[in-house]
């Protein structure tokens, strides 16, 4: 199969594995998703709605954010801080952000006075379209990443919706009672070819963890990112909760013998397939959620 997609960003993919030798599945999906200004999500191609890829709550209705909004003013009351931060790591085009902020600023104005929005996001694209949105709210500042927060701490709520999920994720087989990464590298021709590689320790370490029983034959996904960014928003959160919307299962479900072929999809023009290697830049590409990963970690973390 040919690496189809953005030729430029299709070309560096090869240029790297020409250089480098095979490439983790992790580190396609990485640079397919987020390369600077090339991948699917660092670039300014619609990407939710009827003319886009998928649809996602936050876009569908106000409700959402208003219900959200409503358990941010419980989290403020349990506070009892004057201080107050409310973060969304991947606001999208903002509209999440713009229902949250207008529910408390007509409904709770003493919350929305005493609270600070802050929203996490990389793509240059998506903070100029949420800055125009968010553009009558006095309370929203922007960074590019949890660790940015440097010598300060969070008191508050962290929160994202459909985050997780497009995490990039490290492929596994298990043959013969034992587990291999999927590496990618290409054939003469210039073809995509799939080869199998010793798993790193990270990914050991994660299974025996977690306590996860890989079915023998199947091919799966482990989201290390996720769970090193666990770690980084426990680091961050002086008091408060964190809170998620993504679709998934804990390891006793995601990893059952039905799921062979894992979670993994690709979303282009509303339509979903396993066509990792086409499209690349164009499509979305996903994963379901281990919901086990963070308490584990987080117990882990506060011990």
């Amino acid at each position: 199969m040919k690496l189809t997609g953005k030729k430029q960003l299709v070309s560096i993919i090869k240029d790297r594995i020409k250089k480098e030798g095979a490439l983790s599945f992790r580190d396609f999906m990485d640079m397919a998703l987020y390369y600077p200004e090339l991948g699917y999500y660092t670039s300014p191609e619609e990407k939710i709605g009827g003319s886009g890829d998928f649809f996602t709550a936050s876009e569908l209705d106000r409700a959402y954010g208003e219900l959200l909004g409503k358990q941010f003013v419980e989290i403020y009351e349990k506070a009892g801080e004057i201080d107050f931060q409310i973060v969304e790591i991947g606001a999208g085009k903002g509209y999440l952000a713009y229902d949250v902020l207008n529910f408390l600023k007509k409904n709770y104005p003493d919350v929305y006075k005493s609270s600070q929005y802050i929203i996490i996001e990389k793509s240059p694209y998506h903070i100029k379209t949420q800055k125009e949105i968010l553009e009558p709210f006095n309370n929203v500042r922007w960074v590019q990443d949890i660790i940015d927060f440097e010598d300060e701490s969070i008191t508050g709520v962290i929160f994202s919706n459909e985050l997780f999920d497009a995490f990039p994720v490290h492929i596994i087989r298990k043959i013969n009672g034992k587990v291999y990464e999927v590496y990618i590298s290409l054939d003469e021709e210039e073809n995509v070819q799939e080869i199998l590689k010793e798993p790193s320790e990270e990914i050991i370490r994660y299974i025996n963890e977690l306590n996860i029983n890989i079915p023998e034959g199947m091919q799966t996904e482990i989201n290390l990112d996720a769970a090193d960014y666990i770690q980084k928003i426990g680091k961050k959160l002086k008091k408060g909760y964190v809170i998620t919307v993504d679709y998934g299962y804990p390891s006793a479900e995601l990893y059952k013998p039905y799921r062979m072929r894992g979670t993994l999809l690709c979303y282009y023009r509303h339509q979903y397939s396993e066509n990792f290697y086409q499209n690349v830049g164009m499509q979305d590409i996903t994963s379901h959620v281990n919901f086990s990963a963070p308490q584990v970690l987080w117990d882990g973390l506060q011990g």
